[in-house]
């Protein structure tokens, strides 16, 4: 989560110094500065996506694996009884 926040921070110091420039009237400068902005919030996108697809697998391990002893639990308690 952590390099995700870099990214947000990054790019929005970068869309703080685009507007700088803007009001300035350093267009060109403003665009480039806006558009590597734009970048590191695509990248935290991505980054965010991953971690949460990560945490989905890791979810659905652990309920399968809890699934698994439950029914391994049933069938000892059924040849138990």
């Amino acid at each position: 989560m952590n390099e995700t926040n870099n990214y947000h921070n990054q790019a929005m110091n970068l869309a703080e110094e685009a507007f700088i420039q803007r009001m300035k009237g350093e267009t060109n400068s403003a665009q480039q500065l806006f558009e590597s902005a734009l970048d590191f919030e695509v990248r935290r996108s991505e980054e965010h996506t991953s971690e949460l697809q990560s945490h989905s697998f890791i979810s659905y391990a652990v309920f399968c694996l809890k699934k698994k002893k439950e029914c391994k639990q049933q069938y000892v308690m059924k040849l138990e009884t």
